[in-house]
């Protein structure tokens, strides 16, 4: 049995009022994976996933994550292979707009992008590969004193301040002496 067939049987299971962003999110990342290749799934439960992701996010609006609002490449893909496998129209056109909206862009030019994208970023060389040099440390002279803190600019104010924290303590230790002896 496959991961995706195990993820679809889990996908019966759950409760529709309560988990259908969590079903939106995990039949997206099943679809992904099968978009990779990192899982093989027969054309029935490729359909069966790819129908149910479609008519959940038509059913009740985007469950997004970084595999479905965040991969344009995902959403051309689920597109593509609904109109391949005949999925329903009507959502498959919600679905369309309901990602459209949600990406803030139209698939195709967000899929365009994220390709431009990994090309330029699959054509740098690696950074392992480059041979990089650090700065030289120095010598420096000793260390400069602190510079000295400003002085208050009414010297009743500090005295006050200091009143003010060190009264309450005076009292707590007084309070904590007299207990002590009163035993």
């Amino acid at each position: 049995m496959s991961y995706a067939s195990i993820a679809l049987l889990a996908l019966d299971a759950y409760d529709a009022t309560t988990a259908v962003i969590a079903g939106i999110i995990v039949t997206g990342q099943i679809v992904e994976m099968i978009r990779k290749y990192c899982r093989q799934a027969d054309n029935a439960t490729s359909e069966r996933l790819l129908r149910e992701h479609v008519e959940s996010v038509s059913a009740h609006g985007v469950g997004c994550s970084e595999h479905t609002c965040g991969n344009p490449l995902l959403l051309r893909y689920v597109l593509e292979r609904c109109a391949a496998l005949n999925i329903p129209g009507p959502a498959l056109a919600a679905y369309r707009t309901a990602m459209d909206e949600a990406i803030g862009t139209d698939v195709e030019t967000g899929a365009a992008e994220a390709e431009e994208f990994a090309r330029w970023n699959e054509s740098r060389p690696a950074l392992t590969t480059m041979h990089l040099e650090g700065f030289r440390m120095e010598a420096t002279s000793a260390a400069q004193a602190p510079a000295p803190a400003p002085a208050p600019a009414d010297g009743a104010a500090g005295v006050l301040e200091a009143l003010w924290v060190r009264a309450p303590l005076v009292g707590l230790l007084a309070a904590w002496r007299w207990r002590r002896r009163a035993r």
